[in-house]
């Protein structure tokens, strides 16, 4: 999708005051995707502050409230994403994002919105992934797709990331009125959704039709959101695109004594010190980011929750790609991954191993790569969709993504040296597409490609307006169940099929959901 900037907005009132943001029109590609009708103009309003800046002594702090503005504020240009490391060169990753200022203050989000007067769109809260370590809302192929042509109102949010978003010290615990450290980019993810929630009708949004979604860790997100009691209430629906709620996260108090031994590694011996660093001065060692059991946002892990019954009851689209696990990891040979295996799961390995043909190092390559995969994003997507089968009464629908992008004869990125297509249907091949914002990248797209968009597109827009992604001129998608266990094939022609990957995702079943090992 290719925009025509044609000026500010009239204002819309928010509870911060008024904001302009900027017009925008369809160049061309609406046809490609097959948004009934075209586009008509769409609204864009970027960087809207949801929450104070996270800064001085409010670093580490639970969001908030932003100040109000006097006047009219100028919401029309991206604003910095959260303080990260940066990518790789060449990475394909770094397409995705191109090139971002950063700063600490960056608790904003951005709104697109094509809804025309009286009109109460669903809205679609985005969650960006990046291993809780990166990403940013503001990546063209998020604002620039045609998502918003198609009777939604798109919302992209920003969160703190890496050690600001995710640490924990007892001294953070001690100040906490609930005990609590660590949680602070879902407080974050929280905070915005009720920004949402209070202020979304200002832009033709229904706030009693919110779907969240999420990739990676956005979609691991997802899943703690389902799981908080703080978020309750805030989301009507949900979509995780390759992970879930099913990895087992620290408890606070362990995790505030590595949180401690981080800060003194960096010179820190107290939190008043850690607080006078420079953001960019926490990046200089890795920190452990994810979320933690925390007795307040997270009263349990969300696994438990899911198996209890105590997650948030809504519809939800849960999936993975055919390749999700191809960019991580180095060569291996078949000793050192077998010597992995044996050290993740122990008396088990022989029924692991059994599965993963591995004697050259060609099949040990795959074979790790496949192994993670399977515990990384396949197997926390299927079970969450299994655990919501179980305890809850809203129905989930189970997806496996088979379309590779296509690549030029000539390109390559750090994560595939040889040749782009050594990727394969990789992870995050998948979400340009959801997006409609293909033509961010540098691709030979065919007309299956404009297929697959226009797809993922309907059936992810159906769901949003109705809980349920069947309709109309889409394929029929059975929800998942204990019998028939369907899978929609994402690619040109789809097809339900039974769940992939299945002897494999059932031993983990009963090897990590079960009985906690690997």
């Amino acid at each position: 999708m290719k925009w025509q900037g044609l000026g500010p907005t009239e204002p819309v009132r928010t509870e911060g005051g008024d904001l302009v943001g900027m017009l925008r029109r369809a160049l061309d590609g609406i046809d490609r995707v097959g948004a009934a009708g075209g586009c008509g103009d769409v609204r864009a309003y970027f960087g809207i502050p949801y929450a104070a800046p996270p800064i001085g002594e409010a670093r580490w702090c639970p969001p908030r409230p932003a100040a109000p503005w006097g006047g009219l504020r100028a919401a029309q240009a991206p604003a910095a994403q959260c303080v990260q490391s940066p990518r790789r060169p060449r990475s394909v990753y770094a397409e995705y994002s191109g090139d971002q200022p950063m700063s600490e203050d960056c608790l904003t989000l951005n709104v697109f919105s094509a809804a025309e007067p009286g009109e109460a769109l669903p809205v679609m809260v985005w969650i960006h992934g990046g291993g809780h370590r990166q990403g940013a809302a503001t990546n063209p192929v998020f604002t620039d797709g045609s998502l918003p042509c198609r009777g939604v109102v798109l919302v992209t949010i920003n969160y703190r990331l890496g050690p600001l978003g995710f640490l924990c010290h007892p001294e953070l615990m001690a100040e906490s009125e609930h005990g609590a450290c660590g949680n602070y980019a879902l407080l974050d993810q929280i905070a915005a959704l009720q920004w949402v929630s209070r202020n979304i009708a200002a832009f033709g949004g229904d706030p009693g039709c919110v779907t969240i979604f999420g990739q990676s860790a956005g979609g691991e997100a997802v899943g703690m959101l389902m799981a908080s009691p703080l978020a309750r209430g805030l989301f009507h629906r949900a979509g995780i695109m390759s992970l879930g709620a099913t990895r087992t996260p620290q408890r606070a108090a362990t995790q505030a004594e590595h949180g401690r031994q981080w800060g003194e590694w960096l010179g820190a011996r107290s939190l008043a010190q850690l607080r006078a660093l420079p953001a960019e001065a926490l990046l200089a060692r890795d920190y452990a980011a994810g979320y933690v059991v925390d007795g307040w946002s997270l009263p349990t892990s969300a696994r438990d929750a899911f198996r209890a019954g105590r997650q948030a009851d809504v519809p939800l689209i849960a999936g993975w790609t055919l390749d999700d696990g191809s960019v991580f990891g180095p060569p291996i040979t078949p000793p050192k991954f077998e010597g992995r295996v044996r050290a993740s799961f122990g008396e088990h390995a022989d029924r692991v191993l059994a599965l993963y043909p591995h004697a050259d190092e060609a099949q040990a390559q795959r074979a790790n790569q496949d192994l993670f995969r399977e515990r990384t994003f396949s197997w926390p997507a299927y079970s969450t969709v299994r655990y919501q089968m179980n305890t809850g009464r809203s129905p989930a629908w189970l997806y496996h993504h088979r379309h590779p992008q296509p690549f030029r004869d000539d390109q390559t990125f750090f994560e595939a040296p040889g040749h782009a297509s050594e990727l394969g249907v990789f992870h995050s091949c998948d979400y340009p597409y959801l997006f409609g914002s293909l033509d961010q990248l540098d691709r030979p797209w065919t007309d299956a490609d404009h297929e697959v968009s226009a797809l993922l597109q309907g059936l992810w827009t159906r769901f949003a307006h109705t809980g349920d992604p069947n309709g109309a001129d889409l394929p029929r998608w059975p929800a998942f169940d204990a019998s028939i266990r369907s899978t929609l094939r994402i690619q040109p022609k789809p097809v339900v099929a039974e769940l992939p990957e299945a002897e494999r995702l059932w031993l983990f079943d009963e090897l990590i959901g079960e009985r906690g090992i690997g």
